[in-house]
Parts: C-alpha cells; structure tokens; sequence
C-alpha cells in the first residue's frame, strides 16, 4: 500500500477472514507489486515470479479465516510470499537433483 495505514490494513485482514471478496480485491491490488517484487528478487524470472504472486494470493484467500488479529498484514504477506518462494524453489532443485542423479 503506497500509505501504509496498519489499523486499515488489519481491518481489511479482518474482513478478508470473513470472506469479504471486496476487501480482498483490495489488498490484492494494493499488495501485488510488493509480493511480486518479492517473488522477482527471489527467482530472478519474471514469468516464475507472476506464478508465484498469483498462487501466494490464492493461498491467502485459501486460508482466510486465519487472518483475523493479524497484528502486521505486510510483513505476514512478506513472510508467506518468501516461504512459498523458497518451498518452490527448493521442489525444483531437489527435483532437477533427482532426476540428474537417479535419471
């Protein structure tokens, strides 16, 4: 969000967790470039980083209800797109390992 406003934000969290497609389309337009531009950094390929950001997204609607009380929405969104990232990656390598090795 270009004006971080964290009791808006936990607001929208909130009304995300009891299925407010509004307020989802909210933050998921409001949080793109900062997931995507996580997603970037971490892969370094723009089409792998847009796959990410839009299954990060999915995910969080996905599991809405447990975003009541989340005290910090960016950083929460921050933490989940770098673990999704990094589960990621770390599926391809070990797979790409696998199939090199044993292959």
């Amino acid at each position: 969000m270009a004006a971080h406003n964290l009791y808006n934000e936990t607001d929208l969290f909130n009304k995300v967790a009891l299925g407010d497609e509004k307020a989802f389309k909210t933050i998921f337009d409001s949080y793109w470039p900062q997931v995507y531009g996580t997603s970037l950094h971490l892969t370094k390929k723009p089409e792998l980083a847009r796959d990410l950001s839009q299954d990060i997204f999915v995910k969080l609607w996905e599991n809405r209800e447990k975003l009541a009380g989340i005290a910090n929405p960016s950083s929460y969104l921050y933490t989940l797109s770098r673990n999704l990232v990094i589960d990621t990656l770390r599926k391809k390598v070990f797979n790409a390992f696998n199939i090199d090795f044993f292959g």
